[in-house]
């Protein structure tokens, strides 16, 4: 079977004009050209669909059946092409971002807030999860981009790197910590830490081993980084976490007295990403999301 939407319409404009010539006049084609589409559609469907004569012509009970099938199939094709067309204009549609929590809490808001204010009608739904979850949410497709820090991913994710996050010391006044603190320094003090699966604590482990061969022991390992900067206050004890952690997170987990300082020999940072399929077509919500991520960092480093 070859049917084509041309065709349909065809045959609707006829039976609305009731008239050949018209429906010709309003298609901006000829007469010939309609009746040649009528005699193709004929022929497809093995039934005649009008009844002609010189003078007039009407359709034929097929023909009405047929016409109020085709009309629902046109009437269905243009709803989905306005919807198509709604969501390549960023007028609708759905987007899903995952993110370990202290970005959801530290650095997309402000992105969230930005992107909600351009594009209203569009749908952002935000999952908190745990690092090493995003990628394998990525593959199921519950979310369709990912922020966070990304290593050892496989070819099947594409990842773009959106900025540097350098690790500093969170240090209680009372251990009197160095203007100049290095790894060696750092490890002589009582220290909380999170948890080495995350990729931080990866970082810190590997950090630790490879710098001074010695290994990371810290007093308390946590999950979340505001237990990290309520628990390093209150042991009064040290810390490594990333800079914009703990500049952002400190006052909102009582660790206001909390002390930031730089961390030397070395220096480390993690490179925070957004991720998502190779293997799929990002759609225009995260299209846009995504630009808006590389600019608003662009636009920082830019003020800096």
């Amino acid at each position: 079977m070859n049917i084509t939407i041309r065709q349909l319409i065809y045959l609707r404009e006829i039976a609305r004009s009731r008239s050949f010539t018209e429906a010709a006049n309003r298609l901006h084609t000829s007469q010939s050209n309609l009746s040649t589409a009528v005699k193709a559609l004929e022929d497809v469907v093995g039934l005649r669909l009008i009844n002609r004569s010189t003078k007039h012509f009407e359709l034929t009970d097929s023909g009405r059946s047929f016409l109020a099938v085709s009309e629902r199939v046109l009437d269905d094709l243009q709803a989905a092409l306005e919807s198509t067309s709604a969501i390549s204009r960023l007028e609708r549609g759905t987007l899903s971002v995952g993110a370990p929590t202290t970005h959801a809490a530290t650095y997309l808001p402000d992105i969230i807030g930005r992107f909600h204010r351009k594009h209203p009608n569009l749908e952002l739904r935000l999952h908190e999860v745990q690092s090493r979850e995003l990628l394998n949410m990525l593959r199921s497709r519950d979310i369709e981009l990912a922020v966070g820090t990304f290593r050892n991913v496989g070819s099947d994710i594409m990842t773009k790197a959106l900025f540097e996050d350098e690790l500093v010391v969170m240090a209680h006044p009372d251990l009197k910590v160095s203007g100049f603190c290095t790894w060696r320094d750092l490890l002589r003090l009582p220290l909380v830490s999170i948890v080495k699966t995350s990729s931080v604590g990866q970082m810190i482990e590997e950090t630790a081993w490879d710098s001074i061969q010695q290994r990371f022991k810290p007093l308390m390992e946590v999950e979340s980084w505001m237990s990290v900067v309520a628990l390093t206050e209150s042991l009064r004890a040290a810390s490594i976490a990333p800079k914009k952690v703990a500049e952002q997170t400190r006052l909102r987990a009582g660790g206001a007295l909390l002390q930031i300082h730089p961390l030397h020999r070395p220096k480390i940072s993690r490179t925070i990403s957004v991720a998502y399929l190779a293997t799929h077509s990002l759609t225009p919500a995260a299209q846009a999301f995504v630009t808006l991520l590389k600019n608003s960092r662009e636009e920082d480093h830019a003020e800096t």
